[in-house]
């Protein structure tokens, strides 16, 4: 269930979740609430970059059919691919679709998102996104620290 009037900060575990199959968008905002994170689902990319621009996100899923399009033509996942990348280390980024091999990283890697899932994986979705996020931190926990120590200083 979308929360699309609460007030969101980075201390609620901020999700955005760009997905209009409504067994997918399920299942994935039962998987991210079991995580521990607040969840806000949008319908279409213009409220996607409102909402982006709004709140500092830490976890992004996004359909690759969002919004009834062709993977080629997702125009949220396109924005997403063009992030510079300060904005894109922010949040996690997640890429759900058919064509996809789950946590393939060249995938993900071709895509311009952190981790790639098949939709035949939504049963075990907590699971999956629990991996990506444990992995996300390990690889950019350092970097962070470094960088939060770095405005301190200053």
């Amino acid at each position: 269930m979308s929360e699309s009037f609460a007030f969101f900060s980075h201390r609620d575990n901020p999700a955005l979740v760009a997905v209009s199959t409504p067994e997918f968008r399920s299942a994935i905002t039962a998987a991210l609430h079991e995580l521990g994170y607040k969840v806000l689902c949008v319908e279409d990319h213009d409220e996607f970059m409102a909402r982006y621009n709004a709140i500092p996100f830490q976890a992004v899923i996004v359909e690759e059919t969002f919004g009834g399009v062709l993977p080629g033509q997702n125009l949220t996942v396109q924005w997403v691919q063009w992030l510079p990348m300060p904005q894109r280390r922010q949040a996690i980024f997640i890429l759900l679709g058919d064509m996809f091999g789950t946590l393939n990283a060249m995938q993900a890697y071709q895509q311009s998102v952190h981790a790639v899932v098949n939709y035949s994986e939504a049963p075990i979705m907590s699971q999956i996104i629990q991996k990506i996020i444990a992995e996300n931190d390990a690889f950019y926990g350092t970097f962070r620290e470094i960088q939060k120590q770095a405005v301190k200083a200053r």
